[in-house]
């Protein structure tokens, strides 16, 4: 088994049935094929950066489609699902006006104002959708 403070996640080594134990056949006491974890100080802060990224491009998607929707007057019964999905828990616009998302910005080093305003000028949001406390 792999040395846990190493990085390596324990049980992954693959034995290459030499019988000399070390997982490699090279005698270097290194394992051939281990599954590491955390490869590097930086590999959680770019799973969440990811993580994140990916939060606001979906809600920019439900923007996006939601507008696209928005002047069509029939709608299949997947599309009429699919915005209900989307506006279920809340509207996407109010993500953009959130303190999750001005945390998130923050994270990203990112313009919480410029991504608001590019969002909602790109997808003609209204007043109401832009500034839903008022």
């Amino acid at each position: 088994m792999a040395d846990n403070s190493s990085g390596v996640v324990l049980g992954t080594v693959v034995p290459s049935g030499n019988g000399n134990g070390n997982g490699n056949g090279n005698g270097a006491g290194k394992p051939s094929s281990p599954f590491k974890l955390f490869d590097g100080k930086d590999k959680d802060n770019e799973a969440c950066r990811s993580l994140w990224v990916a939060v606001i491009q979906k809600a920019i998607k439900d923007v996006a489609y939601s507008s696209q929707k928005r002047g069509q007057r029939a709608l299949t019964a997947s599309e009429r699902e699919k915005l209900h999905r989307i506006y279920e828990l809340e509207a996407p616009e109010n993500f953009f006006n959130s303190p999750w998302f001005e945390e998130i910005c923050l994270f990203l080093d990112l313009s919480p104002s410029g991504i608001r305003v590019a969002v909602f000028d790109r997808y003609e949001c209204s007043d109401a959708q832009r500034h839903p406390l008022i």
